[in-house]
């Protein structure tokens, strides 16, 4: 009798067993349809929002531009548009975007009028594709411009920064409108990496 209620009890838990892994079998692929469901909704909005999204994240560079430039004015306007481009290109690296890069670089190139150091170093950044190409000639970027911006400023204050990582640890400045540091050579690897090493007024 022992042994039949035994052999009962084993039947009856095996079959509550198979039930409890069927149920959870079918509730797991109906938590998959759902979430795959879920997934393609998203998926069909973001292809609606992704244009939006993109005019967004332009205008908030745009507008986070003008806040780093506001409180400061050039002698003239070439400078001030220079100094505008380069702002952007900096930004574009601390982003590691390689196609902001170039096309920030583009519109420094078109802005450097007569200084072929400058046109020849923003080109260069334009034709590349990779951003550690880009950020080698954003050396030479930065040199040009820093030469413009000595005694151009009419108010307000830049700052030339200084990372002595970059470039397996030969270092490189860049020039900020902010005294907080953003590395354009590491970007988010090593965002605040660097000091500030000068003040131009």
């Amino acid at each position: 009798m022992k042994r039949v209620n035994k052999t009962l009890a084993a039947l009856l838990m095996s079959g509550l067993l198979a039930t409890a892994f069927t149920a959870c079998g079918t509730e797991n692929k109906k938590k998959n349809a759902d979430a795959e469901a879920v997934e393609m909704h998203d998926n069909h909005e973001g292809m609606h929002e992704g244009h939006a999204d993109m005019q967004g994240e332009q205008h908030m560079d745009e507008k986070h531009m003008e806040e780093q430039t506001a409180a400061i004015e050039f002698k003239d306007e070439a400078t001030a548009e220079v100094f505008k481009a380069y702002i952007a290109l900096k930004d574009a690296f601390v982003a590691t975007d390689a196609a902001k890069a170039s096309e920030a670089s583009g519109t420094l190139a078109e802005k450097a009028g007569e200084n072929a150091e400058l046109k020849s170093a923003a080109e260069a950044i334009a034709n590349a594709n990779d951003i550690e190409a880009q950020r080698k000639d954003f050396v030479t970027v930065t040199d040009a411009v820093a030469e413009m911006l000595n005694g151009s400023l009419a108010s307000g204050e830049v700052y030339k920064q200084y990372c002595p990582m970059a470039f397996n640890n030969t270092g490189a400045a860049w020039i900020s409108a902010e005294k907080e540091i953003m590395n354009p050579y590491f970007g988010d690897k090593m965002l605040h990496c660097g000091s500030v090493k000068e003040t131009i007024k």
